[in-house]
């Protein structure tokens, strides 16, 4: 029986977006790293297939994420003018 070649796309590891040809390299990049992401394929087209799927939505990931930054800085800019005491309400300090 032959063995069958697998290809390990890893998402997110040390070294970015890849593919590898063995399970050591994967497992090197994607071990003890915060919220990797690594599936193994049996062919080099699905994994780079899993790799450009990922692409698509981090890009829009990326663009929703700089709008709500963009929405929630106006917020916080209007909240702050908003607060500001006008100068006729502050109470001078009694001099002694």
């Amino acid at each position: 029986m032959a063995i069958k070649q697998k290809h390990y796309a890893v998402r997110v590891g040390r070294e970015g977006p890849k593919i590898y040809d063995n399970w050591k390299e994967t497992e090197r990049v994607t071990r003890n790293y915060p919220y990797a992401q690594h599936k193994s394929f049996t062919t080099l087209e699905l994994a780079q297939k899993y790799l450009d799927e990922h692409d698509t939505r981090t890009k829009l990931n990326e663009s929703q994420i700089l709008k709500r930054v963009r929405n929630q800085h106006h917020q916080t800019t209007q909240e702050e003018e908003e607060e500001e005491i006008p100068s006729e309400t502050i109470i001078k300090k009694k001099q002694k």
